[in-house]
């Protein structure tokens, strides 16, 4: 997959919660504040992520779970190329 230099950010919403793995082993909550995006950047709403066998290497520790994301299109930078336009 190439994305010709934009950057993709994935956020739930400005401020957006997570699952990650923990020292315990148990998967904990946690909550992101998102940052201004940049004219090079997507935000894309997290509408749900499929947790897999390869989550359970970070299961142990700080590492936010799922990686296989769906989501909405929310916003596009200026900078990015019509190819992404909405």
């Amino acid at each position: 997959m190439h994305f010709h230099r934009e950057t993709i950010i994935m956020v739930a919403s400005p401020g957006f919660k997570t699952f990650h793995g923990s020292s315990s082993g148990q998967v904990v909550e946690g909550s992101y504040k998102a940052r201004e995006l940049k004219a090079n950047e997507i935000l894309i709403r997290i509408t749900s992520s499929g947790v897999c066998g390869t989550d359970l290497h970070g299961l142990n520790s700080d590492m936010v779970l799922g990686h296989e994301g769906v989501g909405v299109v929310e916003v596009v930078g200026d900078g990015v190329k019509a190819s992404w336009k909405m």
